[in-house]
């Protein structure tokens, strides 16, 4: 199968480009979504869309002037509302809003929208980094302190009076462990108070301490949550409470609207997934397929989409109005797909899924 190259490297294709005999020619602005429309760096295109549009001009008396665009859908669709292009290739998602607008050929590919988060493996090694944050360690060592201090004191009110309290240094070691056992109301017995400042310290102690414990396991537990979030955003209500992405004026991002989620709007989805491995973000929602494309690459080697599929897409290239050619371009696609080389298709660039 041959490969389509961009003949235009333009944002808008002037009509004076054409070929004067307008009614044989197609103009097509084709846009990179991967893997459906893949640029190669030496300026080559080639991907799922790419083949079903050779399939199509190969069987029409008719020619392509191809453009390349910015991967834009609302610039797209104004660019066929503007009569500047009759086809838009890639992998745009058939919807109500844009059918107002535009028309579609009939669906090529079918598929669902997706949740990119850092992988369990990934979360639960943020976690132990998290417990071994600067924060956390700084509450560790405070608690330390406040316990050696505690030791001391006990020590001081038992030494002399009290063998279970050595006298020498390693007194205070004794004091710090029954500074523990109280906060801790472990209870072991084989170290009590005996004097009355000792027992009026230990009472002290035991109400202070409840308040220090207490304090302590509420860090460690919002850490702790903090880091659980990622291994459990599987549903829409979970994306309400975490930092969420998606690319503006997709169908992802009016997902995210629909179902009030505030989302922060990218234009590329490596950024959005730089962000996230970055720990920017928690979230990045978008087509399945495109996603997995991307996450292919090492760098995206922690990150996992979620198990549940969302919103499905149905994937057709964008048609003017009316477009004269729109059922023998519709009648080629059904055909492709039928034939026996859509699914060799399909698995040349992983969409057998």
């Amino acid at each position: 199968m041959r490969r389509l190259k961009i003949l235009l490297l333009v944002v808008v294709i002037p009509l004076l480009s054409f070929s004067q005999n307008k009614s044989d020619i197609i103009r097509v602005g084709v846009y990179e979504s991967p893997p459906f429309v893949i640029k190669k760096d030496s300026g080559v295109y080639e991907g799922l869309c790419i083949d079903i549009l050779d399939y199509i001009e190969d069987n029409m008396d008719v020619e392509f002037a191809i453009g390349e665009y910015a991967n834009d859908i609302p610039s797209l669709i104004q660019n066929i509302e503007n009569d500047e292009l009759d086809i838009v290739v890639g992998s745009m998602t058939i919807n109500s809003k844009r059918l107002q607008r535009i028309d579609f050929t009939q669906p090529y590919y079918i598929t669902n929208l997706s949740i990119a988060q850092i992988s369990k493996t990934a979360s639960y090694l943020k976690t132990l980094l998290l417990i071994f944050s600067l924060g956390t360690l700084r509450i560790i060592t405070a608690l330390c302190i406040m316990l050696f201090i505690m030791g001391t004191i006990f020590w001081h009110a038992e030494r002399g009076k009290n063998p279970m309290f050595r006298e020498n240094a390693l007194g205070i070691f004794d004091g710090f462990y029954y500074a523990i056992v109280v906060m801790t109301t472990v209870g072991f017995g084989d170290k009590v108070t005996i004097t009355p400042y000792g027992k009026t310290v230990t009472v002290i102690w035991m109400l202070i301490s409840t308040w220090v414990m207490s304090f302590f396991v509420a860090g460690l537990s919002s850490t702790m949550t903090v880091a659980k979030m990622n291994d459990v955003i599987d549903n829409i209500q979970d994306l309400k409470v975490t930092k969420v992405a998606s690319i503006v004026g997709t169908t992802s991002g009016n997902f995210l609207e629909e179902n009030n989620i505030r989302y922060i709007m990218y234009q590329d989805i490596k950024e959005g997934l730089d962000a996230i491995t970055n720990s920017e973000l928690e979230t990045f929602v978008y087509d399945t397929p495109i996603l997995k494309y991307y996450m292919k690459d090492t760098k995206y080697s922690n990150l996992v989409l979620s198990n549940k599929k969302y919103e499905p897409q149905y994937y057709g290239f964008g048609l003017q109005k009316n477009f004269k050619y729109e059922d023998k371009i519709n009648s080629l696609i059904l055909e492709f797909v039928n034939s026996s080389d859509w699914n060799n298709n399909l698995r040349k660039y992983n969409l057998n899924d």
